[in-house]
């Protein structure tokens, strides 16, 4: 083989070796892209997987939340409904009970608890007022000196015993077998009898300033019409108690 043939043979084997190298790292290049590909595929749907789980437990946290608001809000609606059921009466009989169906001792019962709550509803001093002014009015005076004096003697002696003074009451006329009304009719007729007498007796006059020409206040406050929430089905004959009548 002459020299030309070797630096020939020298040529191609140095060429082909060329090819071989550059084929690998080729091969090389596309493996690692594809390796990264698949790294970030992977990546990717970790991503979305962790978000998906995230989601998942926002969603079910919040479902859970709204589920306890729920609770609570039930929870608070049965409350509330109890306490429309009972509320603050000053009776322990139930308020859907027809007067007519009272038994003797119920009947009695809310009779006492009726006086007990006007004891506690209207204070001492308006009370022991109305009665010094009432005993002056019906004890006909000869003179506004007279009306004066019996007026405060009576309030005196109220203020000194004011138990004894309620005690004396009149008591309550049994419910007539015609009225349909129920207790808590009854209730908010004897709650508003309360309030009406307070207003009333707070704009009179006091002893100290009374006279004969004011005691057609006291009348007015006696023989004042029934109040609109006393005005019970098929009860009228039943008339409720009534501080002004003591």
């Amino acid at each position: 083989m002459n020299i030309f043939e070797r630096l020939l043979l020298i040529g191609i084997l140095l060429f082909s070796t060329l090819i071989v190298s550059c084929a690998t790292e080729s091969g090389d290049t596309g493996d690692s892209s594809d390796s990264d590909a698949d790294s970030d595929s992977d990546s990717d749907s970790d991503s979305d997987s962790d978000s998906d789980s995230d989601s998942d437990s926002d969603s079910d946290s919040d479902t859970d939340t709204d589920s306890d608001t729920d609770s609570d809000t039930d929870s608070d609606s049965d409350t509330d409904s109890d306490t429309d059921s009972d509320g603050d009466s000053f009776t322990s009989l139930s308020g859907s009970t027809v007067l007519n169906t009272l038994t003797d001792d119920e009947a009695t019962q809310l009779c006492d608890e009726i006086w007990t709550y006007f004891a506690t509803a209207i204070s001492e001093d308006v009370f022991c007022k109305y009665k010094g002014l009432s005993y002056a009015t019906s004890s006909s005076p000869h003179s506004d000196e007279q009306l004066i004096e019996n007026c405060a003697s009576s309030e005196e002696a109220c203020l000194s015993d004011v138990a004894g003074a309620w005690t004396n009451n009149p008591g309550c006329n049994a419910p007539t077998s015609s009225c349909e009304a129920t207790v808590a009719d009854y209730v908010k007729c004897i709650e508003d009898i309360a309030v009406d007498f307070v207003e009333h007796v707070d704009e009179m006059s006091t002893c100290d300033d009374f006279t004969m020409a004011l005691t057609q206040e006291v009348w007015d406050l006696k023989s004042a019409d029934r109040l609109p929430s006393c005005i019970l089905e098929n009860c009228t004959i039943m008339w409720p108690p009534d501080p002004k009548n003591i």
